[in-house]
């Protein structure tokens, strides 16, 4: 679990009611207390509650957000150490960032972050600690990263393997109109679905695309073209990707006329070379280092502290 820039569209709820306090964790002599558990983690305790209501439960949960809390704190005293922090400058750019990606102003973004149930000054905070997050990132565990041209050249191989390939599409396709439309539109589909019913019964699919000369495909054998997933609007996206190799679709109605489609063979992925996405496969890589590089950083970190959990286990 983590603690997320939050947005309009993703706003915790608040359902916990009132939580007794008391002290969750001592990390280094500063205080967790319970409530802190129930301001990020309301919503996962309540989640993991579902199949299981006991107190026992609930406690396991309660544990887990502590576990995140602990590892938070270390972090802060650690940059506290460096002396490394956010400022409030950053933070109020990182919430006029929110607002305007949401377009609102902040004065909006506060009052619907309110309306929500959640105090400004805990949303505030929030955000503090996932720049706070960023920045240890940036200036305690990046150094210790570093990428090799191999493992950039391996991960690009991978996607390559992974990917999948597109499809060659025929296709036989009628125009919708003024006439067809007004008067019956269900002619396309039942003229097409007579059609596909034919080739079932041994026709080739030269001979079904010959019957439909105003198809704008007949003169190229019914050809259409190679797609890789995403090309296609979602009608005949889900049409094309449901069909088995050879395998010819039901009439497909579309805002623009009706198709009849035929995955005929499988097309190369179209994946970009290594050096246009080098900047993505970086990211990617940097990113899963950085994960490995925070869990040994708090083990390592653990180790030195003195963290005494107060609650008990279940």
């Amino acid at each position: 679990m983590r603690v997320f820039l939050f947005s309009l569209l993703f706003l915790p709820s608040i359902a916990w009611g009132a939580v007794v306090e008391r002290v969750a964790a001592v990390v280094n002599n500063e205080v967790i207390a319970l409530s802190q558990i129930y301001e990020i983690g309301s919503e996962f305790i309540s989640e993991s509650m579902e199949a299981d209501s006991s107190p026992a439960s609930r406690r396991t949960a309660e544990l887990k957000v502590l576990e995140e809390l602990i590892a938070q704190e270390l972090m802060v005293q650690e940059m506290g150490r460096l002396t490394i922090d956010v400022t409030a400058t950053e933070v109020d750019q990182a919430l006029d960032d929110i607002a305007s990606r949401n377009s609102v102003d902040r004065d909006r973004l506060r009052a619907e972050v309110e309306r929500s149930g959640l105090a400004w000054t805990a949303y505030r905070e929030s955000i503090t600690q996932e720049l706070r997050g960023m920045k240890f990132n940036q200036v305690v565990l990046q150094p210790r990263v570093s990428l090799s041209e191999d493992e950039i050249e391996n991960l690009y191989k991978i996607k390559v393997a992974t990917t999948e390939g597109g499809r060659v599409l025929d296709g036989i396709f009628l125009a919708w109109t003024e006439e067809v439309t007004a008067q019956a539109p269900d002619a396309f589909v039942q003229r097409l679905a007579s059609a596909r019913a034919e080739m079932a019964a041994g026709k080739t699919w030269i001979e079904l695309v010959a019957a439909f000369p105003e198809s704008p495909y007949a003169s190229l054998g019914g050809r259409m073209s190679a797609y890789q997933k995403g090309e296609l609007v979602d009608t005949l996206e889900s049409a094309a990707w449901s069909l088995e190799l050879g395998q010819v679709s039901e009439p497909v109605v579309t805002d623009g006329g009706v198709f009849l489609l035929r995955y005929v063979e499988v097309a190369p992925s179209q994946l970009p070379s290594v050096d246009e996405i080098r900047p993505q496969l970086q990211m990617e890589l940097m990113a899963g280092k950085l994960e490995i590089e925070k869990e040994l950083w708090l083990v390592q970190a653990r180790r030195r502290a003195s963290v005494e959990i107060k609650l008990e286990t279940p």
